[in-house]
């Protein structure tokens, strides 16, 4: 509701990628929302790639569907011309909150744990994450082929972001298939590394 009220927002795309349980919600019928549906779960990068496509702004927002944040405090900080001029702009969940957020520039090593769970970037510097890398590494993907560009945290929203399910869902059943698929991906980490030149 907060992204439809957000003038700064003109369009929100939501690829859905479990159709049978879509809510019955008033806010999907605004007129800002674009609903994908998939008969298939896409999962998280392809999804990623199918929104960019689709999308018909330049000034393109990839945000987790469980994170809340205040679109009124970021996107007015972060114009279209600075995004076409730059890489990527991530969250940084270290610093504490500020009265104005501040936009650091920062190498490869500094990039956080967390920085893909709210990006922004310009459609045009788009680089597709390619087939093979569905769930995870896609923030990585992109800030490889965009840190000549430049990679930017976004500073003071600490307390502003946070997850309204996945990573605060205690029912066990979730919390091990989370952590599951985390220890095979990071297993995998060496070969994707190796075959797709992270």
């Amino acid at each position: 509701i907060r992204l439809t009220e957000c003038d700064s927002v003109g369009e929100i795309i939501i690829v859905n990628n479990r159709i049978s349980h879509t809510p019955r919600h008033p806010v999907l019928a605004h007129s800002k929302i674009v609903l994908l549906n998939q008969e298939q779960n896409l999962y998280v990068n392809p999804s990623w790639n199918l929104g960019v496509q689709q999308a018909k702004n330049h000034a393109i927002c990839i945000a987790n569907d469980d994170i809340v944040f205040d679109p009124n405090k970021i996107f007015p900080n972060i114009s279209e011309q600075f995004l076409q001029s730059s890489g990527l702009v991530g969250l940084n969940p270290v610093p504490p909150e500020q009265e104005n957020i501040s936009l650091i520039p920062m190498s490869l090593e500094q990039v956080p744990w967390g920085f893909g769970c709210l990006m922004c970037i310009h459609k045009l510097v788009y680089a597709p994450v390619p087939h093979g890398l569905n769930v995870f590494y896609g923030d990585t993907w992109l800030i490889k082929r965009l840190i000549n560009l430049g990679i930017y945290y976004v500073e003071g929203l600490t307390s502003n972001i946070k997850h309204s399910t996945t990573w605060n869902n205690q029912q066990p059943e979730i919390k091990t298939a989370i952590n599951t698929a985390i220890s095979r991906d990071y297993e995998r980490w060496p070969q994707v590394v190796k075959e797709y030149h992270l």
